[in-house]
């Protein structure tokens, strides 16, 4: 599954909590993309997340069945952290990330390489946390400009994917923005890339519930 920007037909649906749904376009199996169908989602005209965290640390958590993002604010009087954001993201989901972002790495390493601000780097986050949240993400929105980087988090529910079957439509609910400096984003992609290629390959994609 991939997403992209771009003009979108948004409506809510009937089901209550299930978010809003978004036209899915449905790639064919080809050499390009495995063998294995993908979606492209018109992701352009859902609404911002209402939650937003503004954080200056970023950290990343690889465990057996998913991925944690770690965000974090850090206190400013003593040592710790003010808040934690925990967006935990299964592996199909985090490299469908990795190939929304393919089109702004050019532009992420432009960046680095003619301003003289520090190389991001990921934290081993550790110490007192004042307040933390934790939320599942399956869809990421990522831009930036200049050294400000924006990354709005969605969510599809195992429902929800199944109905893409009932029309070409995905019900999609909106979660979280976190506004984090680019370095720190470019930082966590580099570190996703270099992680994925040991990520497991999912042999059936099957969907059911009861």
């Amino acid at each position: 599954m991939s997403s992209k920007a771009g003009k979108s037909v948004v409506q809510k649906v009937s089901r209550q909590g299930e978010g809003y749904a978004v036209e899915v376009t449905i790639i064919p199996p080809s050499k390009a993309n495995g063998g294995q169908s993908q979606f492209s989602l018109e992701m352009g005209g859902l609404p911002v997340p209402d939650r937003k965290l503004s954080c200056d640390t970023v950290g990343l958590i690889v465990g057996e069945y998913l991925v944690k993002l770690l965000f974090g604010q850090r206190s400013v009087i003593g040592e710790g952290y003010l808040t934690l954001l925990i967006v935990q993201m299964n592996f199909d989901s985090v490299q469908n990330f990795l190939r929304s972002m393919q089109p702004m790495e050019a532009g992420l390493a432009r960046l680095e390489a003619e301003n003289n601000f520090p190389r991001g780097q990921l934290t081993d986050i550790a110490g007192p946390i004042q307040s933390s949240a934790a939320v599942n993400a399956s869809l990421v929105l990522s831009g930036f400009a200049g050294t400000e980087g924006c990354m709005d988090f969605y969510y599809a529910s195992p429902f929800s994917v199944q109905s893409i079957n009932l029309g070409n439509r995905l019900l999609v609910d909106p979660v979280v923005r976190v506004l984090v400096p680019t370095p720190l984003m470019a930082a966590l992609v580099r570190a996703l890339q270099d992680r994925s290629k040991a990520f497991p390959v999912p042999q059936t994609r099957e969907v059911n519930h009861a």
